[in-house]
């Protein structure tokens, strides 16, 4: 069997989309080690050589991650989780796209057509394959029973509501930061004090009317929790997988959020509200999926008319280019593909190795993940795909399994 890591940084972003690509994988003959990124980093420098699937990093972390994998012997693939919503191009290459790094990457998987032909433009000679990403093969109708039951339980306790995502990090850090662009940090003050005032006048005009405020990960939520304390109908939800959020909701609210293009894929209302704009802070993609307003009786006024979600022409070439294995296949079954490609073999058997601790600066950004949890959704998929399969869920430590088929 081949080793497959599977490192998960922020637990609700990527944690289902690895799952589901790990379910595959097992299938295929794949050993996959998943969870917290550390944990399963310091696991992949003491089990044998295989494959190390990077989420993406900022250079000098990056850096640092090649340089271990590649000493231990494992190949090197990567999927950017930051592949898609892409702002500043040439800000992202400078970041994430250092060549003397990326040359040692054995296989780079695009989201998109978009991103592969700028890795392509500025790389000529990487080994780019165009596959898509599990995070968006989840949002299909075949997967959508894997939600259900949490999607009931989010309306049973909140009712109807209207879904607020935020993108005000660099304003609204979770931990401490100096931004250096002052320009884009008063933008997004700006964005963040009118999105305020615009939850303030829904939570006034409409009393009745919940209002859930979804934080970005890197944001901290307890801002929201103490300028909306006085709201009865105001709920801060930084937790959970946020399919299950936009599934239950009635209406989803953002700029510039990956969830506005989310929202459109699971066939929800989508409304982007731009009180102000800047072409270089902008986010294109999402807002093209969305009910574009700029003011509060804008918003009021499409929260009243509900709209029917059905993807223009021109909005299906977008999606086409940015958004690959939507239209046609998936993406777990194309990066399998690539991965089967690789075919390193072990140096040495499967064996026992040393509890792996996990970096407790990681808690906020993944919580605890059990051998049920893991159960539970193959057990999912498994009634989606009609089978049987048996896995074999062995702990490495806190928060950080060895799944392969039994």
């Amino acid at each position: 069997m081949t080793y497959l890591f599977l490192p998960v940084e922020v637990k609700v972003r990527e944690l289902d989309a690895k799952l589901l690509l790990a379910y595959y994988a097992a299938q295929e003959g794949f050993r996959v080690v998943i969870g917290e990124q550390t944990a399963v980093e310091r696991a992949a420098l003491e089990l044998p050589r295989g494959i190390f699937f990077a989420k993406g990093y900022p250079d000098r972390y990056r850096s640092r991650v090649v340089k271990k994998m590649k000493t231990k012997g494992h190949r090197l693939v990567e999927l950017d989780e930051e592949g898609l919503i892409m702002s500043d191009t040439n800000q992202y290459l400078q970041d994430r796209m250092n060549k003397a790094n990326t040359e040692q990457i054995d296989q780079i998987y695009c989201w998109g057509t978009y991103q592969k032909e700028l890795i392509e433009n500025y790389m000529p000679q990487q080994n780019i394959t165009l596959t898509g990403n599990p995070r968006f093969d989840l949002l299909k109708e075949k997967f959508r029973p894997l939600y259900k039951n949490r999607v009931k339980s989010i309306q049973a306790s909140h009712g109807p509501f209207i879904l607020i995502n935020t993108r005000f990090a660099i304003y609204n850090p979770k931990k401490p930061s100096h931004h250096k662009n002052h320009e884009q940090y008063n933008y997004m003050k700006a964005l963040f004090q009118h999105f305020s005032k615009l939850i303030e006048m829904i939570a006034r005009q409409k009393p009745h009317q919940t209002i859930v405020i979804r934080p970005h990960p890197a944001e901290n939520h307890r801002t929201y929790q103490k300028r909306f304390q006085s709201y009865d109908n105001v709920i801060i939800a930084p937790f959970g997988n946020v399919i299950d959020w936009i599934l239950a909701s009635q209406v989803v609210i953002h700029n510039g959020c990956t969830t506005g293009l989310e929202a459109f894929l699971l066939n929800k209302q989508s409304i982007t509200y731009m009180p102000v704009e800047d072409h270089r802070y902008d986010v294109f993609l999402p807002n093209q999926f969305s009910e574009k307003v700029s003011t509060i009786d804008e918003v009021l006024q499409a929260i009243e008319s509900p709209t029917t979600v059905q993807p223009t022409r021109k909005q299906q070439n977008i999606l086409d280019h940015y958004v690959s294995s939507w239209s046609t296949g998936h993406a777990y079954e194309k990066i399998i593909n690539a991965l089967k490609q690789l075919n390193p073999q072990p140096k040495q058997p499967p064996q026992a190795i040393s509890p792996i601790k996990k970096n407790k600066k990681a808690k906020y950004r993944f919580s605890r993940l059990t051998e049920k949890d893991i159960e539970q959704f193959f057990n999912k998929l498994n009634q989606i795909e009609r089978k049987r399969t048996s896995f074999q869920v062995v702990p490495l430590g806190q928060d950080v399994y060895e799944i392969s088929q039994s």
